[in-house]
């Protein structure tokens, strides 16, 4: 039995969730931020994105705007972002 392939765009705007969280982040919380270097960056953008992650209505709304469906987690999941310039 062979699976059935379905061709993509590079660019499927319905199925990129994350978008309008990246443009909102991008046009509203780091949009005058000049980080002297990519380590600082780093840390700004994963401390945005550790206060979003709290935002259960708003992730909520990202997913709305999309064709996907909502991700479902056990209880057993602990959401984590990590920080990989130290691995």
């Amino acid at each position: 039995m062979r699976p059935d392939i379905e061709h993509l765009h590079a660019h499927a705007l319905e199925l990129m969730a994350v978008g309008p969280l990246w443009k909102g982040l991008k046009d509203d919380r780091l949009c005058n931020f000049a980080p002297e270097d990519a380590h600082q960056l780093n840390e700004e953008v994963l401390g945005v994105l550790e206060a979003i992650r709290d935002d259960q209505p708003r992730l909520r709304n990202v997913f709305h705007a999309s064709d996907l469906p909502l991700p479902r987690a056990s209880h057993t999941d602990k959401p984590k972002i990590t920080d990989t310039a130290h691995t």
